[in-house]
């Protein structure tokens, strides 16, 4: 028995994936359990699967802000207040092994320390780099943790380990490929299309709509790509966490009067369709820990 520790429980790319894992080891017959933060999407998605999961209120030990003192450590003691009650249950359950499933939560390292058993830590972005997050600690200090506290690492990039291994001082990470089995049956889902334009060139960015993911480079090049006379529409797809930054980008829209060609869309459930209906799919972040060529 395996239990994963959720950073989150919505159906991003983190969260996709290791649902794919959970899948493949019930296959092998190996089960699993997952601790999740909070409500969310992944609930229906682990009931599907008839996958056990507990709800246990945990925090992340990063932010898109900086926090004060005050702040980090009122964070931090609720979630190990929580965790800690829910140890003796974690204890019941007895998995042999538990593992993280991003950089953003040391909850599943902490309850596997004291409950004894084995952790893996799955390292999916920089954290820094990518999503600029501002951890509580230092990095060098985070780095050091995962490493005292793991007794695997393992990221989803070649270029992610190299930079990993500047801060670890005797462990070495793993590499693993993510990727996500799409049931055609999602593929299939009628949808009515954002777009506004048949003939149009169709860009979608899908992911989170935060400074990190960079949607305000892909507005500047359909912006240009516009005034060079191209045809072309851009689809920004993902959850809205930081209103300020979404702010941003709709007066950038309105301004340049660009609302028929450059469209924002909430999260949904199933984005494999608005993939199938665009042309390009753009990925403009500031960096991210995915393969590169250099992988290769």
């Amino acid at each position: 028995l395996v239990t994963f520790f959720s950073h989150s429980s919505g159906l991003g790319g983190g969260e996709r994936s290791m649902l794919e894992l959970i899948k493949e080891l019930k296959e092998k017959n190996i089960f699993s359990h997952v601790v999740l933060p909070s409500e969310g999407a992944m609930q229906k998605e682990l009931e599907d699967m008839k996958v056990p999961y507990d709800i246990v209120g945990l925090n992340w030990w990063a932010n898109s802000k900086q926090r004060n003192l005050e702040e980090s450590v009122s964070i931090s003691s609720s979630s190990l207040n929580n965790l800690f009650k829910y140890l003796p249950k974690l204890k019941l359950i007895n998995p042999d092994l538990i593992y993280s499933n991003t950089i953003v939560s040391p909850w599943g390292a902490i309850a596997a320390n004291h409950i004894d058993k084995p952790h893996i830590w799955h390292i999916r972005e920089y954290g820094e780099l990518d999503h600029r997050f501002i951890f509580d600690s230092n990095y060098t200090e985070i780095i050091s943790f995962i490493e005292k506290y793991s007794d695997k690492i393992i990221t989803n990039s070649h270029s992610l380990a190299d930079y990993l291994n500047k801060f670890l001082l005797n462990k070495k990470p793993l590499v693993a490929y993510n990727y996500i089995n799409i049931n055609q049956n999602l593929l299939k889902e009628k949808i009515i299309s954002p777009y506004t334009n048949k003939n149009s060139l169709k860009i979608i960015v899908s992911g989170t709509i935060e400074e990190g993911k960079n949607q305000l480079e892909a507005i500047d090049t359909v912006l240009k790509m516009k005034k060079n006379g191209i045809n072309c529409e851009l689809l920004l797809l993902g959850s809205i966490p930081d209103i300020k930054y979404y702010n941003k980008l709709s007066n950038i829209i309105d301004k340049e009067k660009a609302n028929s060609y450059i469209h924002i869309l909430d999260f949904v459930e199933n984005p494999y369709p608005y993939f199938q209906l665009s042309d390009i799919v753009l990925i403009a972040s500031n960096k991210e820990a995915i393969k590169t060529m250099s992988d290769s």
